[in-house]
């Protein structure tokens, strides 16, 4: 038997993807927002170029970073978001 964890945001938003990454984190894919979940705690962050509408699909990588498939691709590394 697990856990429910209720995840509400202060604003609407359409869930696109989640994905649990390997140190435990849980990253959410919402419209032009991305979450992350460590425990109970989550934070929403914010690239200033924006996050595209439609990031669905999360992949990691060898070295632990973050690849959020968009109309193109979005790499997430611990310095922040890169878009290729």
């Amino acid at each position: 038997v697990g856990e429910l964890f209720r995840f509400n945001v202060s604003q609407p938003s359409i869930i696109n993807g989640i994905f649990h990454s390997a140190d435990g984190k849980s990253w959410i894919t919402a419209r032009e927002d991305l979450y992350v979940v460590e425990g109970e705690n989550y934070q929403r962050l914010r690239d200033t170029s924006g996050i595209p509408a439609l990031t669905s699909r999360i992949a990691e990588d060898l070295n632990g970073d973050l690849w959020f498939g968009t109309s193109g691709a979005i790499k997430f590394v611990r310095r922040g978001l890169t878009t290729f």
